[in-house]
């Protein structure tokens, strides 16, 4: 064990006790109040003379195929409107079946976001 000299024995001991200072000191400080986030008890009014509209979902009732699956039955995915259920529908009978999901990007319009937003509604072989 190396010999140290009583100034850097005092210097050892000092450092450690403001070390253990400041641990005792932040063990005992007071928490901060917790944040506490509500949403609003009502929705924010509309601007005079709109009014809401409100679309009528269609039944979930499970993936679709991505290829038998109509214009209209793409349609009914999130983020596919008519033109690019047209185009998707264009490019299946034109370039084939799908064989996954990410083959799709071979469509103008379609991007990673938008395959993962019809991930849960869609199936491929």
């Amino acid at each position: 064990m190396p010999e140290f000299t009583s100034r850097e024995t005092l210097l050892i001991a000092l450092a450690a006790a403001l070390a253990m200072g400041a641990l005792l000191a932040r063990a005992l400080a007071p928490l901060p109040p917790p944040v506490v986030i509500q949403a609003p008890e009502q929705p924010s009014p509309s601007p005079p003379g709109v009014t809401p509209r409100t679309l009528p979902l269609p039944e979930f009732t499970g993936p679709i195929s991505l290829n038998t699956a109509t214009r209209e039955e793409l349609e009914q995915l999130p983020g596919i409107g008519p033109k690019l259920a047209e185009r998707i529908v264009r490019d299946r009978t034109l370039g084939g079946p799908y064989a996954r999901l990410e083959d799709l990007q071979r469509v103008k319009g379609v991007g990673p976001k938008l395959i993962e937003r019809i991930r849960p509604y869609v199936r491929v072989p």
